[in-house]
C-alpha cells in the first residue's frame, strides 16, 4: 500500500534540482541520520529515495521524495477545495512523499524532518491524500 502526502510552497525557485538539496540539507540538520539517494532528474522535477539511518548501503524501506517546480493554477486545480488555504494559488512548488508498505511501518522521523524543513524554509502547506489540507502530524 502507498500513502501520498507532501507540501505546497512558494519557493520562487524554478529549478527543482536546487530546491531538493536545500530541503534535504535543512532536514538533515533536524534529523541527522537522514540519507538521500538521487534516483531521477527531469525538467522541473527531481526524485530521491530517503532513508533513516547512517548505514551504507541504507537499510529499511525508503520514502520517495519528489520535488516539482513551475506549478501553475491549472496544476493546482485538482487540490482546490472549499477548505483549501488561500495561499495555495500562490504556490509554485510541490514536494511530494510516497510512503510504501504498511502505514505503521513508515519511518515518521523522515516525514517529521522534511516537514519541519519545508515549513522552516518556505512556510509550506501540508497536504495528504486522505485529509487534504486538514491533515496534521502528531
Amino acid at each position: 500500500m502507498a500513502y501520498l502526502m507532501g507540501w505546497f510552497a512558494r519557493s520562487g525557485e524554478p529549478v527543482a534540482q536546487r530546491i531538493a538539496p536545500a530541503l534535504l540539507e535543512a532536514a538533515s540538520r533536524l534529523e541527522p541520520d537522514l540519507v538521500a539517494v538521487h534516483v531521477h532528474d527531469g525538467v522541473g522535477t527531481v526524485d530521491y529515495e530517503v532513508f533513516a539511518g547512517p548505514t551504507s548501503p541504507p537499510a529499511g524501506v525508503p520514502v520517495l521524495l519528489s520535488v516539482r517546480t513551475g506549478l501553475r493554477a491549472a496544476d493546482l486545480a485538482h487540490f482546490i477545495e472549499p477548505d483549501s488555504p488561500a495561499e495555495l494559488l500562490q504556490c509554485d512548488t510541490r514536494i511530494e512523499l510516497i510512503l510504501s508498505g504498511p502505514f505503521t511501518d513508515a519511518d515518521w522521523s523522515i516525514v517529521r524532518g522534511l516537514h519541519r524543513a519545508a515549513v522552516e524554509l518556505w512556510d509550506a502547506l501540508l497536504w495528504d491524500e486522505m485529509d487534504g489540507f486538514a491533515v496534521t502530524l502528531g
